[in-house]
């Protein structure tokens, strides 16, 4: 199975790791201004004997959050904004036959609930990003296609144990 984005075709993956954080600071009791970065690797499902598929995504974000303050702990609200990159290699295990790059806007939200005991509070954090593609970029072996901005969309959803300190 194959998903087609901008006539750049991915094969079927699944999440092979994710790593990331979010780090700010507190401007006033209510609003927190935050960064936030996420590496998501790719795990290729149903390859044939011989072939491989590398893949990552990399998200840069900007994520106020709004605290709303509870007796022990903190209800956090906020969009988030900025940019993703999506890069992958396919080919046999000697030489890589297609390389592509997509990149564009990525928009969301996160929302979350944390408890506290003292100055630290842990919980779930939910966020949603909407990658929106704005180019793409696709090299084969012997030729290349110019980079275009046909626009689609590249969706994520994540649930992560988080800590405020």
């Amino acid at each position: 199975m194959q998903i087609e984005i901008l006539k750049v075709s991915f094969p079927r993956f699944s999440l092979g790791y994710s790593a990331g954080g979010i780090a700010g600071w507190h401007i006033s009791r209510f609003v927190s201004l935050n960064g936030e970065l996420a590496v998501d690797h790719f795990a290729p499902i149903n390859l044939d004997n011989g072939n491989h598929v590398q893949a990552l995504a990399v998200d840069l974000v900007f994520s106020p959050f709004f605290h709303i303050g509870l007796d022990r702990g903190d209800i956090v609200i906020g969009p988030k904004i900025g940019a993703f990159r999506y890069a992958s290699s396919q080919g046999d295990w000697t030489t890589p036959d297609k390389d592509e790059t997509v990149y564009g806007l990525t928009y969301g939200f996160n929302i979350g609930v944390f408890g506290g005991v003292g100055d630290l509070a842990t919980g779930v954090l939910l966020g949603y990003s909407d990658r929106h593609v704005t180019g793409a970029c696709v090299t084969r072996q012997g030729w290349s296609r110019p980079c275009t901005n046909d626009g689609g969309d590249l969706n994520h959803l994540s649930a992560t144990v988080a800590a405020l300190f």
